[in-house]
């Protein structure tokens, strides 16, 4: 009876002590290390050896001469000569491409000027400089806009005070854009239009929802690529880009 009384005593013992384990707080420190300029670092230098090839090759298509520009480019509202320039070039290859693929072509183009990271130098125009502009993987699509949607699309532009377009002129006001022409006529407010954009834009980014249940044909291309095969056709002329009045109040 006393060896079963003193096993049921232990038994009691040790679920009260798994059922009322209690936390106890452990003291942590911390200590900040700083590293000077004059701290030596240790490098790999068989890692070093092994990327050395790599990087040189990437550095030297980085710095590839693509262009020679007359003046920089810049952003700016309603337009400006990097927006023109970047909707210009890809509007080109666009038409180029629907022409490959024997599709419809686009009535005009419309990006966003955020999407433009940095601007142009004048003189040399490097890979690398296009890349720092389009640092992003979008690529180009179509739009199939039917007449209000485009009003829409015409709304949000004059909104916004401009965006890099090309293949449209329009006067901008506070909340409208008027004397719309596309490639040189007058909007026709009953017929569909279409325009080329990101896929970025086409599926409602920048606030551009309007866009996202229309239907899109993908061109396979790249901004970034357009922007290059542009100034590959454009080989060994000095681009002059301006601002033309296709944006203006």
């Amino acid at each position: 009876m006393n060896k079963l009384f003193s096993i049921a005593i232990l038994l009691f013992l040790l679920v009260q002590t798994s059922c009322s384990t209690t936390l106890q707080k452990e003291k942590s420190t911390s200590q900040q290390y700083s590293i000077r300029k004059t701290d030596t670092l240790l490098v790999d230098s068989a890692l070093q050896a092994y990327l050395r090839p790599f990087r040189d090759s990437l550095s030297a298509e980085m710095n590839e001469k693509v262009a020679y520009s007359a003046y920089p480019m810049t952003k700016g509202l309603p337009e400006s000569t990097l927006g023109n320039f970047v909707a210009d070039a890809c509007h080109a290859v666009a038409l180029a491409a629907s022409k490959r693929k024997s599709i419809n072509p686009p009535d005009f183009i419309m990006l966003n000027s955020g999407g433009l990271r940095s601007a142009l130098p004048a003189g040399i125009i490097t890979r690398g400089n296009i890349y720092e502009l389009m640092p992003f993987e979008n690529e180009l699509v179509i739009v199939k806009l039917d007449p209000k949607t485009l009003q829409q699309l015409l709304h949000y532009i004059a909104i916004r005070k401009g965006n890099p377009v090309s293949g449209i002129r329009m006067q901008l006001t506070d909340s409208a854009a008027q004397e719309v022409l596309i490639n040189g006529e007058a909007l026709n407010p009953v017929m569909e239009y279409r325009m080329v954009t990101s896929d970025y834009l086409a599926n409602g980014g920048d606030n551009m929802t309007f866009l996202q249940e229309l239907p899109t044909e993908a061109l396979g291309i790249k901004l970034r690529d357009a922007i290059l095969e542009y100034l590959q056709q454009k080989e060994g002329d000095t681009l002059k880009v301006s601002t033309d009045g296709r944006l203006y109040r």
